[in-house]
């Protein structure tokens, strides 16, 4: 049986961090769903998907810079904003790479 200990500290996670992941779970949602939308028009969806698209890459940007924040802070559990830059950055680049390949083609 393994041994209950508590951990006392004055750390706490930062609203930040939580935001980021938050955004970052939000985007990739809603870039699943844009890409199944854009599939199911064969390609050619209303211009509405691009705006969605591109809203959402801003909130990819403003995810990463809150978690950039709350990586700064001292005296909290990073966790959160760990995953919220990881996740933001990965979607930053598919998004960026889906926005040029839109451009070319």
């Amino acid at each position: 049986m393994a041994k209950r200990s508590y951990k006392f500290t004055d750390k706490s996670h930062p609203i930040e961090g939580i935001l980021s992941v938050i955004f970052g779970g939000f985007v990739t949602i809603t870039l699943i769903a844009l890409c199944y939308q854009s599939s199911a028009a064969a390609g050619k969806g209303a211009s509405y998907i691009g705006l969605i698209g591109m809203l959402a890459f801003l909130l990819t940007i403003g995810g990463l810079s809150l978690g950039l924040i709350s990586l700064k802070e001292k005296d909290v559990f990073y966790r959160f904003p760990v995953a919220g830059v990881v996740l933001n950055g990965i979607l930053l680049v598919i998004l960026f790479f889906v926005y040029i390949v839109g451009t070319i083609i």
